[in-house]
């Protein structure tokens, strides 16, 4: 939750010395522990010669699609961390913008289409969507790849995105052209829509949630199942875990941090259970307007958005077999893909 300046400042007072001795110390490691990442890795966007490429298999996925005629997606893409992730919400969509408007030039007339929804009126968050249609001789179906559902997560998505995309541009450069025979874009297996960034406030803001505080995954409902999920009132248990962990009713400190979050968390795990606050938690709220995981009351503006487009585009119009993959971060190993 976000605080008020006042709220902010009143930090200070409320630590003792002995607790401004430890936040010094600490404060110093966080400012050698970046120095030491820097020089080690160099800040994000820039690339130094002597970092290794990485590579992301996806033979498999354009392996069963071609329909006799070789597809050019086989095989491995190459990208480059430093030059695909972002450190901030602008520097990742204009790179997408870029990275986009790069492949509309080289590929054929018609084939990729951009579009720019406008989330929240009056201010710069939008949801960017480039369209890669497939040739006519590719398989019936339609892939949507979308990022940023949970704000913060999009990093990941977009700098996915950001790199399928320039690897379908190298693909289309003379020199590939000249030896692969290619004179047109590499096949798809189906008519592919990237989705940059649903939730643009929350990206922005490094917070999961979106403007009104509404946990897009969990707000992605049916009409009809509104008036059911409201009517449920305290799903999960969640208020037993309200105002004593989930959501505090004022600003924490640094020994509430660090200290008094985990002796409350104990002791809500010895009273009501700790598989009780793990569902609690999964499950969210629909009432708790101000909480984590809050799910709102109704369909939020980026769903809209989405839903309308995709339907003026005509792409839900027989498309045959959908897959969907939208990318989240923080579940399973770390660097390794995992499919929920």
């Amino acid at each position: 939750r976000e605080s008020s300046p006042s709220e902010i400042m009143g930090i200070s007072s409320a630590v003792s010395s002995p607790a401004r001795i430890l936040t010094c110390l600490g404060l110093a490691w966080g400012v050698q522990h970046l120095i030491n990442v820097q020089m080690r890795h160099g800040p994000v966007g820039l690339c130094s010669n002597e970092e290794p490429s990485d590579w992301i298999d996806i033979e498999g996925m354009a392996s069963n699609h071609n329909n006799g005629r070789r597809n050019l997606l086989s095989g491995k893409i190459r990208a480059r961390p430093c030059q695909t992730f972002s450190e901030s919400y602008q520097e990742a969509r204009a790179k997408f913008r870029f990275a986009s408007s790069r492949l509309a030039e080289k590929a054929p007339a018609g084939v990729v289409k951009r579009h720019t929804l406008s989330v929240t009126p009056g201010k710069d968050y939008t949801i960017d969507i480039t369209i890669i249609r497939a040739g006519p001789d590719a398989g019936r179906g339609l892939t949507i790849h979308s990022s940023g559902c949970h704000g913060v997560e999009g990093f990941a998505g977009s700098a996915i995105q950001v790199a399928f995309l320039d690897h379908l541009v190298s693909l289309l450069d003379e020199d590939v052209q000249e030896s692969t025979g290619a004179d047109e874009l590499p096949m798809l297996p189906a008519t592919t829509v990237l989705v940059h960034v649903l939730n643009p406030h929350g990206m922005a803001h490094n917070r999961r949630f979106n403007e009104n505080n509404v946990d897009l995954n969990r707000n992605a409902l049916f009409p009809d199942e509104w008036p059911e999920v409201l009517a449920r009132g305290n799903v999960a248990r969640y208020d037993d875990f309200d105002e004593t962990l989930f959501n505090p009713r004022r600003a924490p400190t640094l020994i509430d941090a660090y200290f008094t979050v985990f002796v409350k968390a104990a002791l809500a795990i010895v009273r009501y259970g700790y598989v009780n606050m793990k569902r609690s938690l999964v499950a969210g709220t629909y009432t708790h307007s101000r909480g984590i995981f809050f799910g709102g009351t109704e369909l939020q503006q980026s769903h809209l958005l989405l839903q309308d487009f995709l339907l003026k585009e005509g792409l839900t119009d027989n498309v045959g077999p959908l897959t969907w993959i939208d990318v989240h971060t923080g579940l399973g190993p770390s660097g390794i893909d995992t499919l929920l």
